[in-house]
């Protein structure tokens, strides 16, 4: 499958957004937030390049000032954004233009009214001359031979809104409270047939279901699809927008599961996998594969269809069929929503433990991935997510990087309401990835549903005085992984 393009959809000019230029310019404007915003940070590691998903603007952990906005916001800049900033500043003596050359460059000279008029008048007779020559080729145009080759636009069409903010799925278990609200289904029965169905399934659809495929429409929608990371060990969550016929939304999320992922993620489900039929009734989505989504005894394709499906309100769980019949027993195989990447590092039972979900940035740098991580059963379940993250990925440190720096302790965590203010030691401030490390603070603490907003201060002082403005929150969840 082909990478996406190596730039941000939202970075055009002011007055066309769907215009870019392919280096940094001032003239570029950021319509995230569909308004035109100056674009305070480094375009050459951001804007223009396939890392722009971790772009603070993007992200949404910056607000960026409008244009009719004089308020400045600085934004880190690498050490080539630092460079090019001087060299702007301390131009070479061959680039200085003395007073008088100033003056000559500045002095514009005025067009007369009456060049404009010619110009008019020559573009009357231009069109005139094409109508005429129009008419006269308009009987050659059945002739294939003289027919033009359709000639693809310059610029790819850009979306007209920003990105939905649909947080990624986290396990819930019933130690757990749930996470925000999935993307909820636009049919409560769904059926998606490949081949032939067989005569058991087709008996529990509904007329009006399959009514729906005769006259099938297509909307786009943001999906959470879960694949593996670089090391096959791990699943990760990531948002695409999938499009979606019919109002078969589950079955456009397995569709694009078995199509594969992007950007450095690796495939769990077998590439030549079909789906006989997927029926949801009764909060059950029943899944005919031809195959084994993976090999026997791995069960990571089975989790991430029951993580994908079970993302949607109306699907509770999930039966698997291989050709209509049953699967044998296995281990670790999913009728109902499962934990994703589980670290119980003292064999506790889920009745007796609670389950935390930790966010933690790939070695790569390129995605977040969720650990879920069993601990005793505790009720200061936000105590225990911030020094969960102090504590580091264990034994997943090959593939995670910490997020926090180590030495750092927790002084206290503050509620109010639905914000959520975190005090850290000045450790804390050494943190060499400093959006990852904030950003993975919000994402893990806002699994807690009555957690909405996020804070970070250092020993009791705003996290702005050390970092800057940018960094003083409060902060809310954010599109997890998006393609």
């Amino acid at each position: 499958m082909p990478e996406r393009k190596p730039h941000c959809p939202y970075v055009g000019l002011r007055q066309n957004r769907a215009v870019r230029f392919s280096t940094p310019s001032a003239e570029h404007r950021c319509h995230v937030s569909g308004d035109a915003m100056q674009i305070p940070v480094d375009q050459a590691s951001y804007c223009l390049s396939q890392f722009h998903t971790q772009c603070p603007l993007y992200m949404g952990s910056v607000n960026a000032p409008k244009d009719d906005d004089d308020r400045a916001t600085v934004i880190p800049t690498s050490a080539s954004a630092r460079r090019s900033k001087e060299m702007r500043q301390n131009p070479r003596d061959d680039q200085r233009l003395t007073p008088s050359r100033r003056r000559k460059t500045s002095a514009q000279p005025r067009i007369p009214a009456a060049v404009y008029g010619l110009f008019l008048g020559i573009l009357l007779v231009a069109v005139v001359v094409y109508v005429y020559a129009g008419n006269q080729l308009s009987g050659a145009a059945d002739d294939p031979a003289l027919q033009m080759p359709t000639i693809a636009p310059t610029f790819e069409p850009l979306p007209s809104t920003a990105p939905t903010d649909v947080p990624a799925i986290v396990v819930a278990t019933a130690t757990v409270e749930p996470t925000a609200e999935p993307v909820p289904p636009t049919a409560t029965v769904e059926i998606v047939v490949a081949t032939a169905t067989p005569a058991s399934i087709a008996a529990t659809a509904t007329p009006e279901a399959a009514a729906s495929t005769v006259t099938p429409d297509s909307k786009e929608m943001p999906l959470i699809l879960y694949f593996a990371d670089s090391t096959g060990r791990l699943l990760v969550p990531v948002q695409r927008n999938v499009t979606v016929v019919s109002k078969r939304v589950a079955g456009a999320s397995v569709n694009a599961l078995i199509e594969g992922p992007r950007n450095g993620l690796t495939r769990v489900l077998v590439q030549d996998l079909k789906v006989n039929s997927l029926v949801i009734q009764d909060g059950i989505a029943r899944v005919d594969l031809d195959r084994r989504p993976t090999a026997v005894g791995d069960v990571r394709g089975f989790n991430a269809i029951a993580l994908t499906l079970t993302q949607f309100d109306s699907i509770k769980g999930v039966k698997f069929l291989i050709n209509g019949g049953e699967i044998p027993a296995e281990p670790g195989l999913p009728n109902e929503r499962p934990l994703i990447n589980v670290w119980n590092p003292d064999n506790l039972t889920i009745a007796d433990s609670s389950v935390l979900t930790l966010y933690f940035v790939s070695t790569n740098g390129r995605h977040d991935i969720p650990l879920s991580k069993i601990i005793p059963k505790t009720n200061d379940i936000a105590t225990a997510h911030i020094q969960g993250l102090i504590d580091g990925p264990g034994p997943y440190a090959d593939a995670l990087k910490r997020s926090i720096p180590e030495g750092t302790q927790l002084r206290s965590i503050k509620l109010d309401g639905d914000l959520a203010v975190i005090d850290l030691s000045v450790a804390f401030a050494d943190a060499p990835d400093r959006a990852g490390a904030l950003r993975t603070i919000v994402e893990s603490i806002t699994s807690i549903p009555s957690i909405k907003r996020v804070q970070v201060v250092v020993e009791g002082e705003s996290l702005a005085a050390k970092w800057g403005n940018e960094f003083a929150g409060p902060f809310s969840r954010r599109v997890i992984n998006a393609e």
